[in-house]
């Protein structure tokens, strides 16, 4: 049973979306949100749930700006934007999540590019503190 819900700000409701992603192999990512906090959970075809990041009451108005934000599903992995700050001037970090078990596989940092479209699956990053190494 998905908590969605905080019966004193009900205004959360408007822009904390609780709706479930499905992906290809069967598992499942979602948000859920009570008064106290929010969470957006990976849940893998068996079952298995693992919380991929949470937010306390005094940052809860920040879900949908903050934290693991989906971009992209893969064949085998999930790519995810990681908002470490809810306005500019902080680069967005991206990571790449196993599909079967919701584990981090590879943090890349800052991305250059991202296809989003199926035909061209890749990603491109500087893979190095230096930034003199570009990874496709």
């Amino acid at each position: 049973m998905k908590n969605c819900g905080c019966k004193s700000k009900p205004d959360l409701t408007e822009f904390i979306s609780c709706d479930t992603t499905t992906f290809q192999n069967g598992a499942m990512l979602y948000r859920q949100f009570n008064c106290d906090s929010s969470w957006l959970t990976f849940e893998s075809k068996s079952g298995l749930k693992s919380v991929l990041y949470s937010l306390d009451k005094s940052l809860i108005e920040l879900t949908e700006r903050l934290g693991y934000q989906f971009v992209k599903e893969y064949k085998t992995t999930l790519l995810f934007e990681n908002r470490q700050a809810s306005g500019g001037g902080f680069p967005a970090y991206f990571e790449l999540i196993d599909k079967d078990d919701g584990k981090v596989l590879e943090e890349f940092g800052t991305i250059i590019y991202n296809s989003d479209t199926d035909f061209n699956n890749y990603v491109l990053y500087l893979s190095s503190d230096s930034l003199d190494t570009l990874t496709f």
